[in-house]
């Protein structure tokens, strides 16, 4: 039997900013803030760090993990996307786990041959994406959060759950180790020089 469910536990809610500040200059760490805290507009916002698997395209490379590989980029994003989904859980926010990243104008090019006359002169990934295993969401509604992990990259059920659990256990201490607005105040103030 497999678990399809990601594991979630509750916290006390607080500033997601407050959260991510410490981690905000690890490689792989991404803020998708909600500027507007309402209910039509912005009302969650997500934490993820340390990503288990890196998937980018550039001019034509793959590179899973820093391995290169070859193929179609958007056929192998496909096999790591069915490999990796679970089944959302109702009652807490969306993105429970999963891939956080972008598509670049020119990935298109990957879909159809178009004239090569571009300079590439910000050398960013035609696709650049981050799976991670733990999400911390935030409702701003009901002020609410949750510590959600899938137990990715683990498969063997037992294992995957242990792994969840132990991810949930370890990121909820380190968001307990967090200090009021001190992380905060080193950001606002290496942003300043």
């Amino acid at each position: 039997m497999s678990i399809k469910n990601p594991s979630v536990l509750e916290i006390s809610y607080k500033d997601p900013l407050e959260i991510f500040a410490p981690f905000a200059d690890k490689s792989g760490s991404v803020f998708l803030d909600s500027a507007k805290k309402s209910t039509d507009l912005g009302r969650y916002s997500y934490v993820a760090v340390e990503p288990f698997l890196t998937f980018q395209c550039q001019n034509g490379k793959i590179k899973i993990n820093e391995k290169e590989t070859d193929g179609n980029p958007w056929e192998l994003l496909q096999l790591l996307l069915t490999l990796f989904k679970t089944e959302p859980i109702s009652g807490i926010p969306i993105l429970q786990g999963g891939v956080v990243g972008y598509f670049s104008y020119d990935a298109s090019r990957y879909l159809e041959t178009l004239p090569d006359n571009t300079v590439d002169d910000f050398a960013f990934p035609d696709m650049s994406f981050g799976f991670y295993d733990v999400i911390l969401s935030f409702d701003h509604e009901l002020k609410k959060a949750w510590i959600v992990s899938t137990g990715f990259p683990e498969f063997i059920s037992e294992r995957r759950l242990e792994r969840a659990e132990q991810r949930i256990q370890s990121w909820q201490q380190r968001i307990n180790s967090i200090s009021a607005l001190g992380p905060l105040s080193s950001v606002y103030c290496s942003a300043e020089k």
